[in-house]
């Protein structure tokens, strides 16, 4: 087990604070790096990608990578947050991944 992790059980366990500023705190420390993280592969994928040189839609690409980066960071932090173990959070993942999968289709 990761020692942040049995700190953060340890720490709720005892009643010092609850699961939502656990969330919340990890959110907003770890939200610098996931900014830079989602506009440096939205820089890339786009040159590399050879898309329209229009500095307009360069822009809402890389916001929509941003968004994107940031989206899955907070639902996968949500869903380990809210587990059990890993296999629940596993198990969690696969069934919304599924379920997002088989809706897009239809």
């Amino acid at each position: 087990m990761p020692p942040h992790l049995f700190n953060a059980q340890w720490l709720q366990a005892s009643g010092l604070y609850v699961t939502s500023s656990f969330y919340m705190g990890r959110s907003m420390a770890e939200l610098p790096l996931h900014l830079l993280w989602g506009f440096l592969v939205g820089v890339i994928t786009y040159t590399m990608m050879g898309f329209q040189e229009d500095w307009g839609r360069f822009w809402i690409y890389v916001l929509n990578m941003v968004l994107i980066t940031n989206t899955g960071v907070a639902f996968l932090l949500f869903v380990g947050t809210i587990s059990r173990d890993m296999a629940q959070g596993n198990l969690i993942g696969t069934c919304h991944r599924a379920a997002v999968a088989t809706t897009t289709l239809c």
